[in-house]
């Protein structure tokens, strides 16, 4: 199959390939727009799909042909936005079915305007379905590399690129799921870890913040002293009876 930078190759080329008004890419409103696809927002993707439709009618003046242009220009360009952020094959799929067939078919402006709609409507659907079925099998992707790497300097960056999800599909994919931000997540996994070593082990402070990823001590007992109350050599002192 191909690859996210190859279909975004093939956007770029037809974009090219189509007689322009404006630039729709430098278009903050089509990034919004692809935006609030992607956080499955319906009302105000739509919302937003409306003004531009509106504004598209008025740039082509009557024009048909020049109307489906512009939708054709509007439909790949969102779909480039959203491929760029997000690489389910689902969306890459569902522009060959609602682009190529669906645009190409359109002969009057309620047509054209129907394939717009249809396809933010299946992007949206698409995604979510996306996030349903493949979610859990992601996030745990993510919880393990996270655990198995709890002693690097770990980014949201690193953990979505093993993924292989754009970082702002995973941040809104990870706590949807889990219920926590990644960095809550990351905090509370070392906290753990380390009240673990603590009472299981003779490390220092020092040796088991750097096991739990924290290459300044001061750092991580401060970290410390403000979840859990007590600093991490009262915590060990106290055996863990603590309430925390």
């Amino acid at each position: 199959p191909a690859r996210p930078q190859e279909i975004l190759a093939v956007f770029d080329k037809l974009l090219k390939s189509l007689p322009s008004i404006v630039d729709l890419r430098k278009k903050d409103c089509v990034k919004d727009l692809a935006e609030k696809v992607l956080l499955g927002d319906r009302e105000a993707a739509f919302h937003m799909l409306e003004n531009i439709w509106q504004q598209l009618e008025q740039a082509v003046a009557g024009d048909i042909e020049s109307l489906r242009y512009r939708s054709q220009e509007l439909a790949i360009t969102l779909l480039h936005f959203i491929t760029d952020r997000h690489h389910s094959p689902d969306v890459l799929l569902m522009f060959r079915n609602n682009l190529i067939r669906g645009m190409s078919a359109a002969k009057i402006q309620a047509d054209i305007k129907a394939q717009l709609i249809e396809m933010v409507e299946n992007s949206i659907r698409l995604l979510d379905q996306y996030a349903a079925d493949a979610g859990h099998e992601l996030i745990s992707r993510a919880q393990k590399f996270i655990q198995d790497n709890l002693h690097k300097n770990i980014s949201i960056e690193d953990v979505a690129k093993h993924i292989h999800l754009s970082i702002f599909y995973f941040s809104r994919l990870f706590k949807e799921k889990t219920g926590v931000t990644y960095t809550e997540y990351l905090i509370e996994l070392r906290l753990e870890k380390s009240k673990m070593l603590l009472l299981t082990t003779n490390d220092t402070v020092a040796s088991i913040a750097k096991r739990v990823g924290y290459a300044e001590t001061n750092s991580f007992s401060r970290l410390f002293k403000s979840r859990v109350g007590i600093s991490p050599s009262q915590y060990r002192l106290s055996r863990g009876q603590v309430d925390c």
